[in-house]
């Protein structure tokens, strides 16, 4: 294989309507590290931008998925296309996530987004509080 000009996804950003709720979402189902709070109070460039983030890791690097304050922010009405996939810890088995999110509450459908990938991979699918599409494959 040639050289590719990237090498790997570093993380993804995902806008939220509530930074706190958000931050219980993640840590409780996806079992994530929270890194860092950049908020007005805590960095110069957010002060000039007016924006607040938080920062999650995996616990390899500082972080993987960033979470941005957005109140305004609307996602589109059942459209799963917009989505991120998770790959399961192989330590991990998803019918234990499937029973976390049901003492929670959260409503799941089972099997990929995309129906003409691989549907012999057992996955689920859910949103996250804001609306944000959440694949998680085994």
């Amino acid at each position: 294989m040639k050289n590719k000009v990237v090498k790997k996804l570093q993380h993804h950003v995902f806008f939220v309507h509530s930074l706190e709720v958000s931050k219980q979402f993640y840590m409780d189902v996806l079992d994530i590290n929270f890194s860092a709070d950049n908020s007005p109070t805590t960095s110069a460039a957010m002060y000039l931008i007016g924006q607040s983030m938080n920062f999650y890791s995996f616990g390899k690097y500082h972080h993987d998925i960033c979470l941005v304050h957005n109140p305004k922010f609307k996602m589109v009405p059942d459209d799963d296309m917009l989505h991120v996939t998770f790959k399961l810890n192989p330590s991990k088995k998803l019918v234990h996530l499937k029973e976390k999110l049901q003492q929670k509450n959260i409503s799941f459908k089972e099997g990929r987004i995309l129906q003409s990938q691989n549907q012999a991979v057992n996955a689920i699918h859910f949103k996250d509080p804001s609306g944000n599409v959440l694949e998680i494959i085994e």
